[in-house]
């Protein structure tokens, strides 16, 4: 067996392998994501993306696909808890899987939810605008 370990994204990243395996390429990948990806880093798109003060902002392909598949990862998180978890049993656990499963759902549903339609000016009989800010 090959094996390669490394620090990325706050963490030791351990890779073992057959020895023919390309551990350097699939380091380099694994680090390019961290790069983009890691809220350990400040230089990296996710933490553009949450200092970005705008409602919307731009994000890569490669970003997107990580937030949406980690909803995914999730709930297969809690599946896995619930079926096979060392406290399926547990009275409480479903509880708590409730506590934080359900500000997830509501957040999902507010985004799923379609953008409400800007304000327009109106003018007013005095020739100004009703809504503050607009000339």
């Amino acid at each position: 067996m090959n094996e390669l370990a490394f620090p990325c994204m706050g963490t030791t990243v351990r890779l073992i392998a057959p020895p023919e395996a390309p551990l350097g390429a699939v380091r380099q990948g694994i680090e390019a994501l961290a790069a983009r990806l890691s809220r350990f880093d400040a230089r990296s798109e996710l933490c553009a993306l949450n200092a970005d003060p705008r409602p919307v902002a731009p994000a890569s392909r490669v970003l997107r696909r990580a937030v949406a598949a980690a909803l995914l990862v999730y709930v297969l998180s809690v599946v896995h808890t619930l079926g096979a978890g060392t406290d399926a049993g547990a009275a409480w656990l479903p509880w708590a899987m409730a506590g934080t499963g359900a500000p997830i759902l509501y957040l999902l549903v507010v985004r799923m939810l379609p953008a409400p339609a800007p304000q327009r000016a109106r003018r007013t009989r005095t020739g100004t605008s009703a809504v503050p800010g607009a000339s």
